[in-house]
């Protein structure tokens, strides 16, 4: 298993307004320590280091995926965080997509169901998620987004740099 800083991921772009709103509750309770990248919505967790073995494939996906609309929708918990689910026919589809077109390419954990979602808090003792939580749900209220883009991203020491940008085609 090749190491983390010799793989890419490939995430969501949201149109800006939506970007901003989840980047400021990551912010807010996302340990600053754990911190590495921003809010974000990872369609591909692990792709390997070469990416000429995948970038035509990307291109191509990307130049024929129309910007479409997700919801932000519901807060979810986990034992040491929250995230917040992200529903759109269209992104499952594009999901299943790369998938089927990336098979050689992904680990088992890329194969598996789907379940979008954007990580605002992890890393975090249960007290303080399950606290989280409870403020969250009084506070969020469900929001709709643009998909505009993918990025390609690779893993650094410092973090995660942005390789490419796969904008999706104008409508």
């Amino acid at each position: 298993m090749p190491s983390i800083k010799n793989v890419h991921m490939l995430v969501l772009l949201l149109d800006d307004a939506a970007q901003s709103v989840v980047q400021t509750l990551r912010q807010q309770y996302y340990p600053t320590y754990a911190s590495k990248m921003p809010a974000h919505l990872t369609l591909i967790h692990t792709l390997p280091v070469e990416v000429a073995l995948f970038h035509k494939t990307l291109q191509a996906i990307a130049a024929a995926q129309p910007i479409f609309s997700v919801s932000i929708n519901e807060i979810i918990p986990f034992k040491q965080g929250n995230a917040i689910s992200v529903t759109s026919n269209q992104l499952m589809l594009l999901h299943q997509n790369m998938v089927k077109s990336l098979l050689p390419h992904l680990r088992k954990k890329d194969q598996l169901p789907y379940q979008p979602h954007i990580t605002i808090q992890q890393k975090v003792t249960a007290w303080k998620a399950h606290t989280t939580n409870i403020l969250l749900q009084q506070q969020w209220v469900a929001i709709a987004a643009n998909a505009v883009a993918m990025q390609l991203l690779r893993h650094t020491n410092e973090g995660l740099k942005l390789i490419h940008t796969y904008h999706f085609k104008q409508t």
